[in-house]
């Protein structure tokens, strides 16, 4: 399950600096957890924030590790409990403008989040 974490006009990406790109937060759902548990528990456990609201966005299969990924955007209750962890090199949020600019170009996470960002918000 992958998150587009979006609060007040901002998408909050994860950057691996050994590769220098930006991404989005995700991981593998596990057995007799839901997809929308799965991805609450990924945004806690690589921010330490917690999920308010998800919205549904795209499915897509992953040729690489043959699965079935399962993305949606996630409002956050509290910005401000942001943190960095072993999981991950950095956080920046970024417009959504920006959020198109710098997300890893040709990746599964640009596919996500443009289609989020054309389709669903308003």
């Amino acid at each position: 399950a992958a998150a587009i974490i979006v609060e007040e006009g901002c998408v909050l990406l994860a950057r691996n600096d050994v590769d220098d790109y930006y991404y989005s937060v995700g991981g593998a759902v596990h057995m007799g957890e839901t997809s929308e548990e799965a991805v609450k528990r990924e945004v806690f456990e690589e921010t330490g924030m917690t999920v308010d609201r998800l919205q549904f966005n795209k499915t897509s299969f992953f040729e690489p590790s043959n699965t079935l990924m399962v993305n949606f955007a996630c409002m956050i209750e509290h910005p401000e409990d942001l943190k960095v962890n072993e999981e991950v090199d950095n956080f920046k949020w970024f417009t959504f403008d920006e959020a198109r600019a710098n997300i890893k170009k040709n990746s599964l996470a640009e596919r996500f989040l443009l289609y989020y960002l054309d389709h669903l918000v308003k």
